[in-house]
């Protein structure tokens, strides 16, 4: 994996600038619609860019580590 990028299991490659932001998803996950500092913010850009069938999630910060299990 590239250090430049954040990577999830089933979903692209998400930039390492979008760490700790929220992202607005495609329904399908293939794809990051819009980003923000805040849910409303990145609510707001999906908005702007025409989107309306999203899925939200904020992105672990880089510089913290991230233990966990997805579901």
């Amino acid at each position: 994996m590239d250090d430049k990028q954040l990577q999830s299991d089933d979903r692209p490659v998400v930039p390492l600038e979008l760490a700790g932001k929220w992202v607005a998803w495609s329904l399908d996950g293939s794809r990051i619609i819009a980003h923000g500092e805040t849910l409303d913010a990145c609510e707001e850009a999906a908005n702007r860019a025409g989107e309306t069938e999203l899925r939200f999630e904020k992105v672990p910060r880089a510089d913290r580590p991230h233990i966990g299990i997805v579901r």
